[in-house]
This record gives C-alpha cells, structure tokens and sequence, in this order.
C-alpha cells in the first residue's frame, strides 16, 4: 500500500506518540535523551549525503515488480542495510515495498531517504476472531499436554516450524540455553509465543494475497516475528533471499531459500555447488589466499574480528601449553562451545537437544576419556553479547557444569570467553576439534585436523568432518578420540576449497556504501554499527558493480548462494583477498 491521505494522518499521531515515549522515558532515565539526540544527529548527516544520490527513482510503466522488504527489527543498523539492497534492486527497475510496524518511527525515516515510499503495517492484518478462537484452541491443546523441547520443536502449524519459533525466542529472552518447561513463568511465555506464531502466519497468508513480489528480502527468517511470514513465502514458492553479516567488515552473505538449502546456515555453500567447486583446481596462489584470509581473520583486521579476539594474543604452543597446564605427553581436544542461547533450533538437525544439552554430555564424555587433554573453549563473543543486553548474570555454562556436571578433572580445562589467547593459537595446538556445527568446521580440516560434528547441515557430509548418526555414535567417538587419525591429503584439499569458497568467495562486498564502528563504545547503541554513503553523486551510485552484481544475483533464481568467480591464478592477491568477478 502507498501511503494515503489517511494514512498518514494516522502516522502523525503515532509520530506524536513517539515523542511522548521519548519524554516519559527521559524522565526515568536522561540518558535515553543523549541516544535520540545520536540518533537525530545521524538521520541528518544521512540525509544530507542521500540528497542528490539516493533520491527515488520512479519505476513507472517499465518495473519489472515489486520487492518485498521484511524488516520487523526496528534496529536502525539493519533498516540502513536492508535500504542498501532495496536501493540495488530499485536502481534495476524493481519497486520496494516495506513490511515493517507502524510503531517503527525510525525505520519508516531512513527507509525514505533510500527513496522507498511504499509501506505496508503489520497491523493493519490483525487475525480474525474465527482465526484468534482457532490459534488459542490450537495453543490450549498443545500446552495441556506434556511439554518438553523435543516436543516443541517437532510442533507445526500449517507446515511452519512455530514451535521452533516460540522456542528460540523465549530462549533467546531468557538467555537460557534449555528453558525450564515446569516454571509458570516459561510456559506463559512458551504459550504467547505459540500464539503469536499461529497468528503470524494468518497475517502473512493474508499479506501475500494482497501483494506478489518477484524477491522478497530477510536478515533474520527465525524468531517468532519473522518466522511465520518466512514460512509462508517459502511455502508459496516465492523467490524468498536471506542475508547475514559475513565475517568481515562492509560485507553480507546471501542465500536463496529453495528446498536444498532450507533449514541450512546461510553462510556455506550449497550440496551442488560444493559439487562443481570440488573439480576446480589448486595452486600455490590460491593456497597464499586461504592463508592470507585466516591470518587477516585472526589478526584483526576487521572490526567484527577484533570485537571477538579483543585483548587476546597470539603465542606459540608452547606457551599455549604452560599457560593452560597442559600435559605435553597427550594429544589436545579442543570443544568450541556455541553460545547456548543463541539462535540454535534452525540449521539443520542435531544430535541433542539443544546447546546446552550437547554442551552438558560433550563434557561428561570429556571427563571419562583422559588420554587426551581436553580443551573447553567458550565462545568469545558471549561477553560483548551479554555486554549489549547488560546481563550481568552467572555464565550460562558455569551453571551448567555446577549442576550436571560438577568439578572437572585435571585433564579437562576450561578457556573462558575473556582468556587472553588467540582463537588461531588454539588451532595450533589442537589435534581434534569438535562442534555442533560452528566455523571451526570449516577452518580447522585445513590443516587436516579432524573435527567431530553433532549435527547435520552447512558442511556435514561433504567429506571432511567426522559426523556421526546417532548421540550413542558421536559419544563413542569422543571416548576413543585419540584413535581418530588425521586427515588424508584428499580430505584436507577439499577443506581448503570449501573454506576459500565460504571465506573469500560468498561475501558480497559494499563499495557505494561502508559500515563505520565505534570501538570506544561499550554496551548497546543504537548506532554501533551504522552504515554510512561513500558514492558523492548519482552516477556512482548508479554504476557501483557491487550494486549491479547483488541485483541480478538476486533475480536468477537458477544460483542458491551468492558467490564470485572460483579465480584463476593470476586474478589472486595474497595480501587484498581480491577475487575474478562474477
């Protein structure tokens, strides 16, 4: 829908409502004041830098359909993102239409300053009492029955994975890796959720009755706002593309929903593609890339690299092994923790539960098998994560270990996220590692170390990790991990052209438009990280390649994942990382 007279009267009073909130939450607390004022202060800068260049470009007769934008966040960080594309395919002719709430003062401004002048309000498809008498009946029936995780999250409705939703999200608000089904308190919420999903996917039934675009854009595809209308447009077979943040700054990872790549991470390489790219051939430049990209990956040369590796240091194995009281006659098992609750019911199937429950019997197995050292490496990234939310709680993994697990042996140590030793210098010295499906995966059976895997997707099964079938397999295999032989030359050259596919190939780089971080601000702000115009004028806007190439990606449904040209050796740079294009 464009906005109307209406319409617009209507978001007036919601724009007066805003200022209200911001007032009355001044009162309590003055420094919400200063983060508006950032806010403003930005908006503005940004305005300024748009005019003359991102100014809308009107499709006319000649559009080639509309785009549908799903951005439910109200993050400011990704409504600039999500412009950015919406800019890239406008500029090809499509016409970008926003879903976002009506209560989203800010992204409907910065969305406007990209030229998107088309908004359809989440509110405006409220359910039906036909459907709200549905979705609680619906809701009722599974609650009065046994409630558990495996349970939740084998529950659909109507083909979508709204247990899973409900699940993640009431996880992810708790930061608890396993919620407690039997507390009052987790179930009301377990309960809201699941309704909320019901009836998000009768909103966005009702949304795409009304509205068939030809792309339809997501950052996140889970949760239980963005799940339902995920759902949906996948179901109907639309031309449904996430993105993420790639590992590097200024870059995002695309991926094309299509039932080889669903419920798969979206930063690896599709089954068909790893196929063709496994034919390619290696040499000596490309083998300088790959570890040109590891080195830059954990030397920092990037702000979401360093936010991760920040005061750590690289040292060498012997200092690795006196610092952690090692014993130099065994061999080490490294286990890279995931953070326990974040995002972890998608990306294919596990072996356990959840995180922590895999978390909770990886260890137990740890401590019965001391004929290795065992390494317990926490995530890095908990601590800015938990920082940004200011949880100032126990260690979700500390209380963990208390309760199921108790005081660890001699041969099990614990690495905590605020150690002081680089990621790569773990890598050093490890002989096996083991995950769920973390990038270890991908980095460390390049250099023929075997990684055992708990659970099925992104890079399980291609012929380079030690995947096992069954929780009992997997188990058995950690008890007898140092009989676990190396990798043969075969297995480590095919780690090598799949981590140089995900690491230097998938990321799509931003050329007209950059990201800017603060690194003196700690905790959350609004602002950090932002996205900022490099292109002065229209014209380089309009011919930006890097524009160009995500556009017509994103309109040949034939290619899963977004990636640039397997190159050819006098195309490599060593030191830039640059690549052929497409």
């Amino acid at each position: 829908m464009t906005l109307g007279r209406f319409s617009a009267w209507r978001l007036v009073l919601l724009d007066l409502r805003y200022f209200g909130s911001v007032a009355f939450r001044a009162l309590r607390d003055w420094r919400g004041l200063v983060l508006e004022r950032d806010v403003w202060r930005d908006w503005w800068r940004f305005r300024r830098s748009a005019r003359g260049v991102l100014d809308a470009l009107s499709p006319g007769g000649n559009t080639r359909g509309d785009i549908l934008i799903v951005s439910l966040s109200g993050m400011i960080y990704s409504t600039k993102l999500e412009g950015v594309l919406a800019k890239a395919l406008q500029l090809r002719g499509y016409d970008p239409v926003v879903l976002t709430s009506r209560y989203a003062f800010w992204a409907r401004r910065y969305f406007s300053l990209y030229g998107v002048r088309r908004f359809i309000f989440v509110e405006d498809f409220s359910a039906t009492p036909t459907e709200i008498e549905v979705a609680r009946k619906r809701c009722e029936e599974f609650m009065s029955g046994p409630v558990d995780l495996p349970t939740c999250k084998a529950w659909n409705f109507e083909g979508a994975s709204v247990g899973q939703y409900a699940v993640s999200t009431v996880a992810r608000s708790l930061h608890r890796g396993m919620p407690d089904f039997r507390d009052p308190k987790v179930r009301a919420m377990l309960g809201d959720q699941l309704l909320h999903c019901i009836l998000g996917i009768f909103r966005a039934k009702r949304i795409f009755a009304g509205l068939h675009p030809e792309i339809c854009l997501f950052n996140e595809i889970n949760y239980s706002d963005y799940g339902p209308v995920y759902a949906v447009a996948y179901q109907q077979g639309l031309n449904v593309i996430q993105f993420v943040h790639a590992l590097r700054d200024s870059a995002l990872i695309f991926k094309r929903s299509v039932p080889e790549t669903y419920r798969i991470h979206p930063n690896s390489i599709s089954r068909s593609e790893m196929n063709r790219l496994s034919t390619l051939p290696w040499g000596t430049k490309h083998e300088e890339m790959l570890q040109g990209e590891f080195r830059g990956r954990y030397g920092g040369n990037s702000f979401i690299v360093r936010r991760d590796q920040a005061g750590k240091q690289m040292k060498d194995r012997e200092a690795v092994y006196s610092q952690l009281g090692l014993d130099r006659r065994k061999k080490v098992a490294v286990v890279f923790s995931h953070i326990l609750w974040d995002a972890n019911l998608f990306y294919g199937d596990d072996l356990f539960d959840d995180n922590e429950h895999w978390f909770i019997e990886t260890l137990r197995a740890a401590c019965r098998n001391d004929r290795v050292n065992w390494l317990i490496r926490l995530h890095p990234a908990i601590g800015w994560k938990r920082e940004l939310d200011n949880d100032m709680s126990e260690l979700n993994e500390l209380v963990a270990i208390r309760k199921h697990v108790g005081t660890l042996p001699a041969h099990v140590k614990l690495l905590m996220p605020d150690n002081d030793i680089n990621s790569y210098s773990i890598f050093e010295i490890a002989d096996y590692g083991v995950t769920i499906r973390g990038t270890v995966g991908i980095e460390l059976p390049c250099f023929g170390v075997p990684v055992l895997t708990a659970g099925t997707g992104r890079y399980s099964g291609l012929g380079f990790t030690v995947d096992s079938a069954t929780r009992n397999e997997y188990i058995n295999r950690l008890l007898k991990i140092h009989e676990i032989p190396m990798l043969n030359d075969a297995q480590t050259l095919l780690a090598k052209k799949h981590a140089l596919a995900v690491f230097c190939l998938r990321p799509w780089v931003m050329k007209a438009f950059g990201n800017a971080y603060d690194t003196e601000i700690k905790g959350f702000h609004p602002l950090n990280p932002s996205v900022f115009l490099r292109a002065t004028k229209f014209e380089d806007l309009d011919g930006s390649d890097d524009l160009r190439k995500f556009a017509e990606w994103a309109a040949d449904r034939r290619s899963y994942d977004y990636l640039e040209k397997w190159p050819l050796a006098e195309e490599v740079s060593a030191d830039s990382g640059a690549v052929g294009t497409m």
